[in-house]
């Protein structure tokens, strides 16, 4: 942006002279020299001329030339830029001080074909549940009998992550804890289930009987 804003655009290798570009879904492009000549496999139009500009957009095959104020389209784009960066974050709770986090299993890859399923983190802050959790860890894992079951909420609120994966959900905290028995109804997978079947909706709770406390993890924080 500061680039344009300087009209140096030629300096930005992206743009510059008989660039070849591959697949896009949207980009803004700004010339402020003249017969500066861009071509690409993408974008059927040259430009020619002093300060014209074109905003192309593959999807919908629309043109649009000749803005008389490049400045307003960059502070747009900045716009935009802006709001795609606050819904990234939009299921990301704000995270207690007070919570502690616990990583659980969940299903075997080989059930599902898929990795994300294998474990999923929930957070409390509540006293009781965080004994049961220590209580567990206490144990050899093939001796630990308890899971957790309780209420579903939107999105992975900042915590409940396996590997690269961002859960669509997370366990509410404070609204569940270890059990040894739930309806069948709760159980399933992680992500095979819960996520892509969407329990929020179909079921509003979550308990997979072969859930177990794996370990208390710290979050690494910005």
């Amino acid at each position: 942006l500061c680039l344009l804003m300087r009209n140096e655009v030629s300096s930005f290798n992206l743009f510059s002279k008989d660039e070849e570009f591959g697949n896009v879904e949207l980009f803004f492009l700004f010339t402020p020299y003249q017969n500066e000549h861009v071509r690409s496999s993408n974008l059927e139009s040259a430009i020619w001329g002093e300060k014209k500009t074109i905003l192309y957009n593959p999807s919908s095959s629309l043109c649009v030339k000749n803005f008389m104020n490049i400045k307003t389209l960059i502070f747009f784009c900045a716009a935009l830029m802006v709001v795609g960066c606050s819904n990234d974050d939009g299921d990301k709770n704000e995270l207690n001080p007070e919570w502690r986090y616990f990583r659980f299993s969940s299903c075997p890859s080989e059930t599902h074909g898929r990795w994300q399923d294998s474990s999923f983190v929930a957070a409390t802050a509540d006293a009781a549940v965080i004994q049961q959790c220590l209580d567990q860890l206490s144990l050899p894992l093939e001796q630990r009998n308890m899971f957790p079951l309780g209420q579903l909420g939107q999105g992975y609120a900042g915590y409940n992550t396996n590997a690269s994966h961002q859960f669509s959900w997370h366990l509410i905290e404070n609204d569940w804890e270890l059990v040894e028995l739930g309806a069948e109804i709760y159980d399933g997978c992680a992500y095979s289930d819960v996520e892509l079947t969407n329990y929020i909706e179909s079921v509003g709770r979550y308990g997979g009987w072969g859930n177990r406390v794996l370990e208390e993890i710290t979050l690494d924080e910005d």
